[in-house]
């Protein structure tokens, strides 16, 4: 689910009065998560994806992942 979609779901169950813990939300949905991938990129790529994530105060791999459903998301409605 994208963080996007995950805002307006978060909306819409408060504005039924109950109370969603966005955080554990997205802890769930990646503890949920049943495949990996390697890949290989540059230490800068890394390091870049790494800084970014820390300025959105969520781990790298979350924020790469992030990443991805946008552009499949992208990808699809094109």
């Amino acid at each position: 689910m994208s963080d996007s979609k995950m805002q307006r779901l978060k909306k819409h169950a408060e504005n039924q009065g109950h109370h969603v813990d966005i955080e554990m939300t997205q802890r769930l949905r990646d503890a949920l998560s049943d495949a990996n991938i390697n890949i290989r990129v540059p230490a800068e790529l890394k390091e870049e994806l790494m800084t970014a994530a820390k300025k959105k105060n969520i781990p790298y791999q979350r924020y790469i992942k992030s990443i991805l459903v946008e552009a499949i998301a992208k990808d699809k409605a094109s």
